[in-house]
């Protein structure tokens, strides 16, 4: 799993989102060093959970 800082994911998000969504990567955000928070692409089946209207 690719790890990176979450400096270098603010100044690179749109080319980090297409590599998630097209080329299926889980990437590792840290910050000083400890991951804060996982990025991966969302599955068929998250998407289906999402199609309904907000209360």
């Amino acid at each position: 799993m690719e790890q990176i800082s979450a400096d270098d994911a603010r100044k690179n998000f749109a080319e980090l989102l297409n590599e998630v969504r097209y080329q299926g990567k889980h990437v590792m955000i840290t910050r000083r060093g400890k991951p804060v928070a996982k990025l991966v692409p969302l599955s068929d089946e998250d998407l289906k959970d999402d199609d309904s209207p907000a209360a």
